[in-house]
């Protein structure tokens, strides 16, 4: 084939044109002879009547193929007008060189070039490299199947070609395989289509749910379905998190009569019926208020807009909603209706009060609380343009008798020129003024407020507010009172108490306070912190900011020093109180020594009640369970020694391994509780009797210095099990190849220093942390337990180092010091 799909054949017409010719003529020739007298020429006639049927027959034939061949051209012309037009280009390439036989001229269309330019294109020149390289592979795979005689498939990928202009289009290639009369495969009929459109439609939704999804996922709204006829979730948003503490999952094919509160859960039905009794073709979207429970337990105030998705008979079946978190606004609006009900009140007390002047005031000098009055100015002149009764009354007329006067026509002539001049001093600086003044025995707070014309940019009105504040000033000495009663208080209180300015200088201090300390020198020179250990500072530091930024701190526990140099245990609390119009800092102290000990005795019995259980229970497990199993094992061995048990000697003997594993398990168990090494030999040899079977796991470097110093059992026990505990967690969690224990007794006081060369991890993040720590705060606990200190080096990558002090009562050293 070629580039064009030209078909010609030879003319049928001219051949029959011939063939006729020679039947009129035959047909004359046995005419003649028919007439002829001569002989017998029967078998003359005979073959021209056998000749003209066999022409006839010809005649025929040609008469059929010419049909055919018509029918065949014009199928050909259908299929050529097919291939020249269709947007999808079709191609035959032979199967054995890879070379086209043909391509449609849509090839133009598609990549701007011709068919006979593309069937003269490599792959490498009409693909791009990625989609060369797998038409390849396909064509490596189709060689592979025809040299295996397999079965070739029709195939359908997705490829990337250049058009001529340098544009890159995606491709859909469907290819197939055109076989010969033999059955061999011939050709490779493929057909491309430009699928860049659909490509670039698919990313745009790819995109777009990719975009729902983090609207749904990240949205601070929550987005639910619910099924109509379970009513149980069928889906809700990550953002359920923050609203009610609960995941999605947990809330899923729950039943919403169990998410909702009772009233919630009416209403929501109440809603489902309506939208039940509403026609489908009527609109009904919801906007409601619900509430929904929190994982504690809490009811949150939610805003949910719904709408219904509905089957084919226009029922509905599920429930799209998004609510959202109202809670804050419903207590604004709780609040705001319950200041509206106290101003109402107020109002209404008001309104009984002045009943007669409410009644003739206008709406907006009814809602003031003080003297209102407006005036015109032009020039020099100052007329009233309109007053409340309190203003005019204040200077003994009607609101209406002041209509348009002239301010300086007032009877009262002082009255005048303190307005006079109050107006034109606002007029003139061109801004609002106002000024305290004491006037015939009331306070008054007095502002004059141009206001300029919109039109001109003059200003030719002023207004006038006057308020009564002798109630305010009066409150004020109330004030006083009250920060003279709170010295009378401060002073009495037994608990210590320091009042401080905002940059912590030390104002005030109780007697309390003096007491606490045990000195009544003077303080007027030391500010909090001489008071407080240098270990504290920074926690004080942080609290008092806390309290400047927030207003509130919480309390805490410090220590104090008291004149003598001694420690004393506190209770510190911070709060911001207001004196003389001033703000300042109000240290409460109170003396929790007491408390203190009281914990320690708590802690300590609470140790003593464990290691006496741990020992019971070991000893249970030593001189109960130990020889049970033990006499199990001898009967066994009994067992195994007779004659009719022989077959089961093997299965005997499984037993004998597992109760020996479990005897010793049991010993190991028994050990660990209460080991009875400690109790009698002291902690060094305890710790030796751990680290014999550890060593073959680790490399392990012991430092004892403290021999066989025996001192107090609860601190025996509390600083072995704090050894046994870190040194499980770095088999555990810190990949450690080398561990170090270092243990000294100095001066009453045992140093303990462990260090392990793994990963390490990030101290402040653990502490902060409110899960995965236990451990840790387990062993600070014991530590603080035995009146120790502790200190803690370790991050991420550089290892773990902790050392532990802490007084002893030395009880006995087996002869050595």
């Amino acid at each position: 084939m070629s580039d064009n799909l030209n078909f010609e054949y030879p003319p049928i017409d001219p051949i029959l044109s011939q063939i006729n010719d020679l039947q009129v003529r035959l047909n004359e020739v046995a005419l003649q002879t028919r007439l002829s007298s001569q002989g017998d020429n029967s078998g003359q006639i005979n073959f021209i009547d056998d000749l003209s049927a066999s022409f006839n027959k010809i005649v025929e034939k040609l008469r059929e193929r010419e049909e055919l061949e018509s029918a065949l051209i014009e199928s050909k012309k259908k299929y050529q007008l097919i291939t020249e037009n269709i947007s999808d280009v079709i191609w035959i390439m032979d199967i054995k060189t890879l070379k086209y036989n043909y391509i449609s001229p849509s090839i133009f269309n598609l990549r701007g070039v011709t068919a006979k330019e593309a069937m003269n294109e490599s792959l490498e020149e009409s693909m791009l490299p990625e989609s060369a390289q797998k038409a390849k592979q396909r064509f490596a795979l189709l060689y592979k199947k025809i040299e295996n005689k397999e079965l070739l498939p029709n195939l359908c990928d997705e490829f990337k070609q250049r058009c001529k202009n340098g544009q890159i289009i995606d491709v859909e290639i469907s290819t197939s395989i055109i076989y010969d009369e033999n059955g061999l495969p011939k050709e490779i009929l493929g057909i491309n289509r430009d699928i860049t459109e659909r490509k670039k439609t698919e990313l745009a939704l790819k995109e777009s749910e990719e975009k729902y999804r983090l609207i749904t996922e990240n949205a601070l709204d929550v987005i639910w379905k619910i099924n109509t006829k379970t009513l149980t979730f069928s889906y809700v948003s990550p953002s359920i998190l923050k609203l009610t503490g609960h995941k999605p999952e947990e809330l899923l094919n729950l039943p919403i009569s169990k998410a909702l509160p009772a009233d919630s859960f009416k209403k929501a039905l109440q809603l489902l019926q309506d939208k039940l009794n509403t026609p489908y073709n009527q609109e009904f979207d919801i906007c409601e208020r619900f509430q929904i429970f929190s994982k504690e337990g809490e009811p949150v105030d939610i805003e949910a807009s719904i709408s219904f998705f509905h089957d084919e008979n226009g029922i509905p079946t599920e429930s799209l909603g998004v609510s959202r978190n109202i809670s804050t606004q419903v207590k604004m609006e709780k609040a705001l209706n319950e200041s509206q009900a106290r101003l109402s009140q107020l109002i209404e007390r008001q309104s009984i009060k002045n009943k007669q002047l409410i009644n003739q005031l206008q709406y907006i000098y009814n809602n003031a609380n003080g003297e209102i009055a407006f005036f015109e100015i032009r020039d020099d002149i100052i007329k009233f343009s309109s007053c409340n009764k309190m203003w005019a009354e204040s200077i003994g007329y009607k609101p209406e008798e002041l209509q348009d006067l002239d301010i300086s026509k007032i009877n009262n002539k002082a009255v005048s020129e303190m307005y006079r001049r109050f107006i034109l001093s606002a007029v003139e600086k061109g801004e609002p003024i106002q000024e305290y003044l004491n006037w015939q025995n009331r306070h008054l707070h007095i502002i004059a407020i141009p206001i300029k014309n919109e039109d001109s940019d003059i200003i030719n009105t002023c207004g006038s507010f006057v308020y009564d504040i002798t109630e305010r000033i009066e409150t004020e000495l109330k004030i006083q009172e009250t920060e003279e009663r709170f010295f009378t208080i401060f002073n009495n209180n037994k608990d210590g108490i320091i009042l401080m300015n905002i940059e912590t200088e030390t104002i005030e201090i109780n007697e309390g306070f003096y007491q606490l300390i045990g000195s009544y020198k003077s303080t007027n020179n030391k500010t909090l912190f001489n008071y407080i250990p240098d270990k504290y500072h920074k926690s004080v530091v942080e609290n008092i900011d806390r309290l400047r930024n927030s207003g509130s701190a919480p309390t805490f526990e410090i220590e104090l020093i008291k004149d003598d140099g001694t420690l004393i245990p506190v209770e510190f609390s911070n709060s911001i109180v207001t004196l003389n119009q001033t703000s300042m800092i109000l240290s409460f102290v109170r003396d929790i020594s007491i408390r203190k000990n009281m914990d320690k005795m708590l802690a300590q019995i609470g140790i003593q009640i464990e290691n006496r259980e741990r020992r019971r229970m070991a000893a249970d497990l030593h001189d109960n369970v130990g020889p049970l199993l033990s006499s199990m094992n001898m009967y066994l061995s009994a067992l195994s020694r007779k004659p009719g048990l022989t077959p089961y000697n093997e299965t005997i003997t499984d037993i004998q391994k597992i109760l020996k594993e479990t005897i010793s398990s049991v010993r190991e168990i028994s050990n660990n509780l209460s080991p009875q090494v400690l109790q009698n030999y002291g902690l060094t040899a305890a710790l030796e009797l751990f680290f014999k079977t550890k060593l073959k796991i680790i490399n392990l470097n012991i430092e004892n210095n403290i021999s066989n110093l025996r001192f107090e059992e609860i601190k025996e026990v509390m600083i072995y099990n704090i050894i046994k505990e870190i040194f499980n967690n770095s088999i555990k969690y810190s990949n450690a190849t080398q561990i170090s224990l270092k243990l000294d007794c100095v001066n009453d006081f045992i140093f303990v220093e462990y260090s392990d060369n793994g990963i390490g991890f990030d101290l402040e993040e653990k502490l902060n942390s409110s899960s995965g720590n236990l451990g840790l705060f387990s062993i600070i606990n014991r530590v603080k337990n035995i009146e120790g200190t502790y200190k803690i080096l370790t991050s991420q990558g550089k290892g773990f180092l902790i050392k532990i002090s802490f007084p002893v009562h030395i009880l006995k050293d087996n002869g050595k010091n």
